[in-house]
């Protein structure tokens, strides 16, 4: 008895030093790894991808011909940013959407049905998230900022990129391997308008605030739905002006196209964000209503 007790207690002994080893190793990576971010060949299919243009397959390389450093993830991706701090390059994490090792027992009965309820929400949210990333490409290019998405496996980008992970270390990747989007590199909303707000620059603040409003409505106009209406984290400002940095939410929805709707969506979108101004900075938060109501 005593010794299938201290058999039980090693067991378990190793059981929480390989919970706080992987939690400790999460910690250190933010969760990164590439296994995370690559997908099985037939994953994915490229082949009906366009190739860019020979212009625009310059452009594509000459940005790749520089390093990207890790700077953060969100929901569907790892992001890294390029060394002259103008483009992020976004790794989807493929991984959350595979079966674990460590679920393979329970995908036995009577845990079979469960799990395969489970992999099939799996496989629609992916089919969501990827449609929206293609949506985001097509239709709201400029909106999104977006210079190339690459969501599947190619032959025509043939080259390698260096990314540098929370611990400095450097991996290469190649790019026609890899689903990924390279977009350009946005300012938050709310860190801006403090930033100009501590120099007096009002008029400039009401500037970006109504570019944030202007975006909101064109991607109504356009007939396009946001599932996450977090615009105070999800949307930022460049030197081009207001773009969209999440690109996994979007969806179809055309009565988004009726102003009367579309007032009444933005509205309800740019509550957080009016709730904040109305707090520290009480004029903007009335000149974001008047940009709303026209």
């Amino acid at each position: 008895m005593k010794s299938f007790i201290r058999v039980c207690l090693i067991l378990l002994l190793i059981c929480l030093f390989y919970v706080v080893g992987e939690r400790f190793h999460h910690f250190l990576t933010d969760g990164f790894t590439l296994a995370r971010a690559k997908s099985d060949q037939f994953y994915l299919d490229g082949s009906d991808m366009t190739a860019p243009s020979p212009q625009e397959l310059d452009k594509i390389h000459h940005i790749f011909d520089q390093e990207f450093t890790y700077l953060g993830k969100g929901t569907q991706s790892f992001a890294f940013e390029s060394r002259d701090k103008a483009y992020v390059l976004k790794l989807y994490k493929h991984h959350r959407h595979r079966r674990g090792l460590w679920m393979q027992p329970f995908c036995l009965p009577p845990f079979d049905e469960f799990w395969h309820l489970k992999r099939l929400e799996q496989t629609r949210h992916f089919q969501e998230t990827f449609y929206s990333f293609k949506l985001a490409f097509d239709v709201l290019k400029q909106e999104t900022g977006l210079i190339f998405m690459h969501l599947g496996k190619t032959q025509f980008l043939n080259q390698k990129v260096a990314i540098i992970d929370k611990m400095e270390r450097r991996h290469w990747i190649d790019l026609d391997q890899m689903e990924f989007s390279l977009q350009l590199r946005a300012q938050l909303i709310k860190p801006l308008i403090e930033e100009l707000m501590n120099r007096g620059d009002i008029e400039r603040a009401k500037e970006i605030l109504t570019g944030v409003v202007d975006l909101l409505k064109k991607r109504c106009e356009k007939g396009i739905g946001d599932r996450d209406p977090g615009i105070t984290y999800n949307l930022g400002f460049t030197k081009e002006g207001a773009i969209f940095i999440d690109l996994g939410q979007f969806y179809l929805a055309p009565e988004l196209k009726d102003k009367t709707r579309a007032r009444e969506k933005i509205y309800d979108v740019t509550g957080t964000l009016r709730d904040w101004l109305k707090i520290h900075y009480p004029e903007l938060e009335m000149h974001v209503l008047t940009e709303v109501r026209k």
